[in-house]
């Protein structure tokens, strides 16, 4: 049932935009991606399934540039919660609130509605070095809990 509303959902979407469904995606979009995906790892952030294929999700639009590559502004999801959270905007909310805390939320609301110019490189450098960090932390886990890397 869920699924069917989903799905005219988006259906609908595209109709009244009459217009194919395309994101331009950019290298430090990439590498927030796989740095939002990694963290999760490989578990949806709101259902906790394990899933081969997350997507990052903003709870800010990626058009807010001040909070576009903000690891606070983003959860990995797998494709039927992301859609769930299109759909029912509250749960998503309440989803954040919950994650955040509302004071964090605040803040975050606060930067996404401050206008601001992202130095690319400096934010480039910064999730390198989040990425490194996040790996480390992966590999670390691996050889406590004796996972063998893949």
């Amino acid at each position: 049932m869920m699924r069917k509303k989903l799905k005219r959902f988006w259906l609908k979407k595209r109709k009244l935009n009459n217009e194919p469904f395309k994101i331009r995606i950019d290298s430090l979009d990439k590498l927030f991606s796989e740095i939002v995906r990694k963290r999760a790892r490989g578990r949806c952030e709101r259902c906790f399934k394990l899933k081969d294929r997350l997507e990052c999700s903003h709870f800010f639009g990626r058009v807010k540039k001040s909070t576009r590559w903000d690891l606070e502004n983003a959860s990995g999801l797998c494709f039927w919660c992301h859609m769930h959270f299109h759909a029912f905007p509250m749960d998503h909310v309440e989803f954040f609130k919950k994650r955040l805390g509302e004071k964090r939320l605040l803040f975050l609301t606060l930067r996404a509605n401050t206008p601001k110019k992202i130095d690319r490189t400096l934010k480039k450098i910064e999730l390198q070095y989040e990425l490194e960090k996040l790996e480390k932390e992966i590999e670390f886990e691996n050889k406590i809990f004796g996972v063998k890397a893949k």
